[in-house]
């Protein structure tokens, strides 16, 4: 899964063989987003694990699952990084 793209249903492809897989995410139309962003002088402002298909591990207010399609409306960005040196042990 080493790959670029734009199309949000990409992200529905994602099997169970690529995971897991760190999940950045920036919501572009949030003040508080834009506040952390600033405070941080980063490009993303929240942290996620996906670990099963179409599902992420947030921690937003409170450790949760949450559907993918969540972070599909248009109101975010994602990025996708997976650890290319994980043995096994650490794969899962």
């Amino acid at each position: 899964m080493d790959r670029i793209t734009t199309n949000p249903n990409d992200v529905l492809t994602i099997s169970k063989a690529d995971l897991p897989l760190m999940v950045f995410s920036d919501n572009m139309r949030s003040f508080l987003s834009w506040g952390i962003k600033a405070h941080e002088h980063g490009c993303y402002n929240h942290f996620m694990w996906m670990i099963e298909p179409d599902k992420f591990i947030s921690q937003d207010w409170i450790l949760h699952e949450v559907p993918v399609e969540e972070y599909l409306k248009g109101k975010h960005r994602l990025k996708f990084v997976r650890g290319t040196n994980w043995n096994f042990i650490q794969n899962t």
